[in-house]
């Protein structure tokens, strides 16, 4: 858990989970990329997966899936990892903010392993890869 202050407010308060996918294993992602005679796979060596979700009060300015009070993103440059951020304001609805801060705890602790964003933030996942979708139509 992380929490940021700006002067004596919160800015903001988030938390993390991560896991280490081992070698062999990789992202249903990446599939669009293999056409890329330079693309190195995911499952040529471990990878780090990680999800945050973070109440703010102020969204980043980010080019990503996008909603008038929260963003579903990530870091443009993440050497041996894949990960999926989730920022919302406040004002988010309680059951929308449930939703899209719902962590996929059970690829953790099942035998099938969590590869890919939509494992270990499962709604975040399908609204990022949908907008991906859309964007390339």
């Amino acid at each position: 858990m992380t929490l940021r202050t700006k002067g004596n407010l919160l800015s903001s308060a988030s938390f993390s989970v991560g896991v280490l996918v081992p070698k062999g294993y990789g992202a249903r992602e990446e599939l669009k990329w293999r056409s890329d005679p330079n693309y190195i796979p995911y499952s040529s060596g471990e990878y780090q997966l990680f999800g945050r979700a973070s109440l703010v009060t102020d969204l980043p300015d980010t080019i990503s899936v996008s909603n008038a009070d929260y963003r579903i993103w990530g870091p443009s440059g993440c050497e041996n990892c894949l990960a999926i951020w989730v920022s919302a304001l406040p004002k988010v609805a309680p059951t929308k903010r449930a939703q899209i801060f719902e962590i996929g705890f059970d690829c953790m602790t099942r035998w099938s392993i969590c590869t890919d964003k939509d494992d270990i933030m499962p709604t975040a996942g399908r609204e990022k890869a949908k907008e991906f979708t859309l964007r390339n139509y």
